[in-house]
């Protein structure tokens, strides 16, 4: 059904379909909906010019393939925040409870019984940044902050894209579900034999 499409000219079919509307006995409200509608659709594909069904399909098949890769990249955007995010924080309260008094104090059992959950905070992150460490290098916490701050904005920027080709996508579906319903011949011709078949 779809491909026989392909070459149908949506503008001047819709028009025709229309007035074929006009011509049937739909009750008035029924037909002022169908025609608000009708209307809402062709203002849509004339400013968008999507004047063959192939365009059409097209443009569904861009913005929903535009939807799926925007949220691949916020996954992964999202995934690597998960990354920096322990790193900071383990970085951070190295360097905050690094225990210098704790080398230099005369009585280190007095002094770790005073302080002692700041040390085993301290000694969390040690052995975690070890783990994480290997053999390389750990990056500074200002350049850690900076890429947080960069995935930060990333994500944010994904999210309105996400949501705005969410929109786009819905108003694309209805519109394509609103041309196959008014290009649909054999719908129509169900419905005046369910009709007549009432009236019988």
């Amino acid at each position: 059904m779809q491909t026989s499409r392909r070459g149908i000219s949506l503008i001047s079919d819709i028009q025709e379909r229309i007035q074929l509307i006009g011509n049937k006995g739909y009750e008035h409200k029924a037909k002022l909906t169908i025609l608000k509608e009708a209307a809402r659709t062709l203002n849509y594909l004339t400013e968008n010019n999507l004047l063959q069904y192939a365009d059409l399909e097209k443009k569904v098949e861009d913005i929903h393939s535009s939807y799926a890769r925007t949220g691949s990249e916020l996954k992964n955007v999202e995934a690597k925040l998960r990354e920096v995010q322990p790193l900071i924080k383990n970085i951070s309260n190295y360097q905050r409870l690094k225990p210098d008094a704790y080398m230099k104090a005369a009585d280190k059992p007095a002094y770790r019984a005073k302080h002692e959950a700041e040390l085993v905070i301290y000694e969390a992150a040690k052995s975690t940044l070890l783990a994480i460490q290997g053999d390389g290098k750990l990056p500074s916490l200002k350049s850690l902050q900076a890429e947080q701050q960069r995935l930060v904005d990333e994500q944010q920027r994904l999210y309105d894209e996400r949501a705005k080709l969410k929109k786009e996508a819905r108003l694309i579906d209805t519109m394509k579900a609103n041309v196959d319903d008014f290009l649909s011949p054999s719908m129509a011709k169900e419905q005046e034999k369910s009709r007549s078949g009432e009236l019988e």
